[in-house]
């Protein structure tokens, strides 16, 4: 990583708190299902993961994450 790298501002996505997360999940433009799913699957916040849940529209990515969801 580059020095620089520190200083760019990271997507709301990335950021510390959960809540600005998941409104920055319920915000992200059309386009985005492998970040979505990616979300959906992996972050360590489940307010997060369900926002991204509701944006899914593949089918087959939402069959996938319901299998996968320890959370009830």
């Amino acid at each position: 990583m580059a020095l620089l790298d520190l200083f760019r501002p990271q997507p709301a996505w990335k950021h510390a708190d959960p809540e600005v997360r998941a409104e920055a999940v319920r915000k992200l433009e059309a386009g985005h299902d492998d970040l979505l799913e990616s979300l959906a699957r992996g972050d360590a916040d489940t307010r997060v993961r369900r926002a991204a849940v509701r944006r899914l529209h593949r089918l087959e990515a939402l069959m996938d994450v319901a299998r996968e969801e320890t959370d009830s």
